[in-house]
């Protein structure tokens, strides 16, 4: 009984390593159990050994605050990682991790700004961002319709693929179609810059005033025949002349402006309230409004 017992510990993985310690096995053998050691040591390290970096996609990242609801289709997080042009794959072990996540964030059309960026090892990053506002739809005279937010920025189309979307929101008419910019870029072009101060002054009154649309109007002025004028016009027709938009502060010209400006913004709002305070409508087919000059005339 004892002999078979020690025969058995004999050939277990201790007992051939005791004879190989006291050198009773033969050199092959020993050079055999040699090379297994090695291999099972190397196996062990493979699978036990540092785990490889995590590569950074869409499904990593979290963004805060959710989108809200005027992003309907964009996938910002899946469109960000399927832009090539943005640049190799991301990595935890990415230098600027950081600084890299905020610029190709920032280039997506919908972010205005890119707050502050968590990384939360070995897989998660969370992203806070500031999205972008729409404010008017341009329309060129073939009645293309191009999203534009408060700031200026083309925005995505397919985000108001929806009619009941585009209703949602005034429409610049004959807009200048050689000056539009790439889908996230700034629009430059003075009439329709002026255009969204106007639209971003008289947001709070889209529909208390039942307006639909910006146009261009006519310089009553020669001292401001070069700069953009413009109108609005209600649903049923009526047209207001509001002449020049909202003065930008940071323009070099803007106390010029303001000298040539008749009225400021916030009186020719409150001249325009008090008129549907006291008729209960803007609504009216036969009137135009001057606010220029404040006076009601006929239309011709």
């Amino acid at each position: 009984m004892g002999k078979r017992a020690a025969a058995q510990n004999d050939e277990t993985f201790l007992g051939v390593l005791w004879d190989l310690l006291c050198g009773r096995l033969s050199p092959l053998l020993t050079v055999g159990f040699i090379i297994l050691l090695i291999l099972g040591v190397w196996v062990l390290a493979r699978f036990f050994g540092e785990v490889p970096p995590t590569r950074i996609d869409a499904k990593n990242v979290a963004l805060t605050p959710d989108p809200p609801v005027w992003i309907k289709s964009s996938d910002i997080s899946g469109e960000v990682f399927a832009t090539p042009e943005l640049g190799e794959p991301l990595f935890f072990t990415s230098e600027n991790l950081t600084e890299q996540l905020a610029n190709r964030f920032e280039s997506h059309p919908w972010v205005r700004d890119v707050e502050k960026v968590q990384l939360h090892p070995p897989t998660n990053v969370t992203i806070k961002v500031e999205y972008r506002k729409p404010v008017l739809l341009g329309e060129t005279e073939a009645s293309i319709l191009t999203p534009i937010s408060t700031g200026c920025f083309r925005l995505p189309y397919k985000d108001f693929a929806e009619p009941a979307e585009r209703r949602k929101y005034l429409r610049l008419l004959k807009v200048p179609r050689p000056t539009l910019p790439a889908v996230g870029q700034h629009w430059n072009d003075p009439y329709v810059l002026g255009a969204v101060r106007l639209a971003n002054a008289l947001r709070e009154r889209y529909k208390v005033w039942n307006i639909t649309t910006i146009g261009a109007a006519t310089p009553r002025s020669p001292q401001t025949e070069h700069l953009p004028h413009y109108q609005i016009t209600t649903k049923n027709g009526t047209v207001i002349v509001w002449g020049l938009p909202p003065i930008d502060p940071n323009a070099p010209n803007a106390e010029k402006l303001r000298q040539l400006a008749v009225l400021s913004t916030k009186e020719k709002i409150a001249c325009l309230d008090a008129y549907l305070k006291a008729n209960g409508s803007l609504d009216h087919n036969q009137l135009r409004f001057d606010v220029v000059e404040i006076e009601v005339t006929p239309v011709e």
